[in-house]
C-alpha cells in the first residue's frame, strides 16, 4: 500500500504538470510544436528524481511527446532554451545544485498542491 506522502507527490505531480502544460499553452519548449496541452508532457530539463527542481517552474515546460520521450528531453537544446529565457548564469546554478540534498515535507507538499490548483483556478477565470 502507497503511503500518504506518496500519493500526495502523484497528486502534486498531476496538478503540476496540468499547470505547467496550459501555462505553456502546449508549445513545446524544444521544438516548438503547438499543440493540445493535454497531448503534451510536462518535460523537466532537471530530472523529475531531484526533488528541489520536480516543482520548479524555471526547470519544467511543456514538451512534445516526441522530444521528451523519443529524444529523450532533448537536453542540448532544452539547456540552449533555458538560456535564452532565463540566463547562463540562472542555468549553471541549477546543474550546481542539482546534486545538494533536498528532503520537502508531507505539509510543504499539500501547500504546492494548493498553489498550483489556485494558479489553475486563476487560469480557468483568465487571470
Amino acid at each position: 500500500m502507497r503511503t500518504r506522502r506518496a500519493r500526495l507527490i502523484t497528486k502534486l505531480d498531476k496538478v503540476f504538470s496540468e499547470y505547467i502544460r496550459r501555462r505553456d499553452k502546449g508549445v513545446c519548449i524544444t521544438c516548438g510544436k503547438a499543440q493540445d496541452w493535454k497531448l503534451c508532457d510536462a518535460g523537466h530539463y532537471i530530472r523529475r528524481g531531484v526533488f528541489q527542481f520536480r516543482w520548479h517552474e524555471k526547470n519544467v515546460h511543456a514538451q512534445c511527446k516526441r522530444c521528451n520521450c523519443w529524444l529523450e528531453g532533448e537536453k542540448d537544446v532544452y539547456r540552449q532554451k533555458l538560456i535564452e529565457r532565463y540566463g547562463n548564469a540562472f542555468v549553471e546554478l541549477m546543474e550546481a545544485e542539482r546534486h545538494n540534498p533536498c528532503k520537502i515535507s508531507q505539509g510543504e507538499i499539500e501547500v504546492l498542491i494548493g498553489h498550483y490548483k489556485q494558479k489553475a483556478k486563476e487560469m480557468d477565470n483568465g487571470n
